[in-house]
């Protein structure tokens, strides 16, 4: 969760075990003096979160304006523990997928087109095998791309296959523009 008076910086973490009892289990985690933070993904694997986000922080305003950002993915352990890694990729737009076999991968933009890659957990968020999705220039091009992938949520399985959703940005309602993606995960 973001902290209201300055979601801009703080990203707090918060666990409730049982939502009729409201015992929350909170913890500061990004909280520098100045900073930016901008949460892209989650991924809820048992008692791990996975979260992909981008991050700046420094110690001061002036020092802030040199400090390059940079794209971030963490584990997150239900003790609200926290390792961060860097991630070579930009997560804006990018979703965490499965395979039916438990693999990992990364579905995200590199240049115009949206891109997929084998991602290992266990071996520092190491990305391998890209693959240029073709046919999505110009499309998916949103900050926010929805994975319709319903088992990560307790629904069915569709097996390997990923559905992506994406909308465009217009101020002109009949202009609006919906775009679904499906490719095969292997």
């Amino acid at each position: 969760t973001a902290q209201e008076s300055s979601p801009w910086r703080t990203v707090r973490l918060a666990r409730c075990d049982d939502l009729t009892e409201g015992q929350w289990v909170t913890r500061a985690w990004l909280d520098p003096p100045y900073g930016s933070t901008g949460l892209a993904d989650m991924y809820v694997d048992g008692d791990v979160t996975y979260l992909t986000f981008s991050h700046r922080a420094a110690t001061s305003l002036a020092a802030y304006g040199d400090t390059p950002g940079g794209n971030y993915i963490a584990r997150i352990g239900r003790d609200l523990s926290v390792e961060s890694f860097p991630f070579p990729v930009g997560v804006g737009g990018g979703r965490i997928v499965r395979d039916t076999a438990g693999g990992f991968a990364f579905v995200g933009r590199s240049g115009d087109e949206m891109h997929l890659w084998d991602m290992d957990v266990g071996d520092g968020f190491a990305l391998s095998n890209e693959r240029r999705l073709v046919g999505t220039a110009g499309k998916l091009t949103n900050y926010v791309i929805h994975t319709l992938r319903p088992q990560r949520f307790g629904g069915e399985t569709d097996g390997d296959t990923i559905h992506l959703l994406g909308t465009t940005v217009t101020d002109n309602p009949d202009r609006e523009t919906l775009y679904h993606v499906s490719f095969a995960l292997r």
